[in-house]
């Protein structure tokens, strides 16, 4: 049975309140070409194209996953982030693609159901990106899963911060303030 939410906060409201949590101390990741960012108070499992962090004290399981896509042939529809963006002005476009991006992260024959409740453009660590904001039917509770996406250094940049909904603590909020505010794309 799908819950249906009458309000849904943007991603840059949600990120923006939690923003006003306390200070957290700094400990700097960067990946050469592509961001820093603070990762005190996270668990990184690196892989070639993305990084996950885990929060290690947030009370209840918090996920950020940064996926980097392969570099595009030089024939691909867009080359530049605002080509890129340009391809998502009309709603229904968000709304399809943001859909694709929800199904292709679950294997096939798993039953998925999903409500995307926000989408719009903002910019996130000094890059211009389009975000959406779900919330996904899973087992024991249901999912939220907050993600950006955009093109940098001619690759398809996805960050996507998942969380059981309305369970974050202030921990989590600190933490996932940290980890936003310090964010940098290296453009």
């Amino acid at each position: 049975m799908k819950r249906i939410l009458k309000l849904a906060a943007p991603v840059a409201a949600v990120l923006a309140a939690l923003m006003s949590a306390g200070p957290v101390a700094a400990e700097m990741l960067t990946r050469p070409g592509f961001f820093s960012v603070d990762v005190e108070g996270w668990e990184q499992q690196p892989g070639d194209n993305r990084v996950i962090f885990a929060c290690k004290d947030c009370g209840s399981p918090v996920q950020i996953q940064i996926d980097y896509g392969p570099e595009l042939p030089k024939e691909a529809e867009y080359q530049t982030n605002d080509e890129f963006l340009a391809r998502l002005k009309k709603e229904d476009a968000q709304r399809q693609f943001a859909s694709l991006l929800i199904e292709q992260s679950v294997p096939d024959g798993v039953e998925l159901k999903y409500d995307i409740q926000k989408t719009s453009f903002s910019k996130v660590g000094g890059l211009k990106v389009f975000e959406y904001s779900a919330l996904i039917a899973t087992a024991p509770k249901e999912t939220r899963d907050s993600t950006i996406i955009g093109l940098q250094h001619h690759r398809l940049m996805k960050l996507t911060l998942n969380h059981y909904d309305d369970a974050l603590t202030p921990e989590a909020g600190a933490r996932i303030s940290a980890f936003f505010k310090s964010l940098k794309f290296l453009l």
